[in-house]
């Protein structure tokens, strides 16, 4: 990703309890997960091409005319090159795929790295891949008695400052509720855009 000005942008829908956090703990005991809240990437990390308030605003248009949807994560699958372990989504697939076609326009436009795919992350990336650990974490999912179906309706926009320390990368702007149709900013994490 190339630097920019304005710094880095995002969109992710957090998993709701009680799901994410039993997620969040099985992330943990993988090795190789980074330490993030268990999340779909519904626009992957991008420099922005234009100022945060105008990225906000043409990612907030574009969710008024999306509605909340059900997904349910299916089973455990490894990323060629990356080796990333990943759970693939199996209802809410398609409407995750139309939320990212229409956020990844004007302003928000980036090259994807990789093809887009609807998924959660487990951990990765690996030099190489490992069938066994594959195997483990996929014997360890299958054995999750909670229901691996929640509803997809907020939506959290993320935002990396250019001045911020490495520590600092990503914060929380604000949060779009697809049932409200609203925006709630984060007014700290605004207080820093200048």
């Amino acid at each position: 990703m190339t630097a920019s000005p304005w710094g880095a942008f995002a969109l992710v829908s957090y998993v709701p309890d009680p799901l994410g956090s039993l997620l969040d703990n099985f992330r943990h005991s993988v090795s190789g997960s980074d330490q993030a809240q268990a999340h779909v990437t519904l626009l992957p990390p991008r420099a922005l091409r234009v100022p945060l308030e105008t990225a906000s605003e043409q990612a907030a248009s574009t969710l008024r005319a999306f509605s909340p949807f059900e997904v349910e994560l299916d089973a455990v699958h490894r990323f060629p090159v990356t080796n990333v372990l990943y759970l693939g989504i199996s209802c809410g697939s398609n409407n995750v795929r139309e939320l990212h076609r229409a956020l990844n326009t004007a302003g928000l436009a980036a090259h994807e790295q990789f093809d887009f795919q609807p998924h959660l992350t487990l951990g990765g990336p690996f030099p190489e891949p490992s069938d066994a650990a594959e195997a483990s974490v996929s014997n360890a999912w299958s054995k999750v008695q909670l229901s691996k179906r929640f509803l997809m309706d907020e939506i959290v926009a993320l935002w990396a400052n250019p001045l911020a320390a490495p520590q600092e990368s990503w914060t929380r702007v604000w949060t779009y509720n697809l049932r409200r149709a609203h925006y709630h900013t984060h007014a700290a994490a605004i207080g820093r855009t200048s």
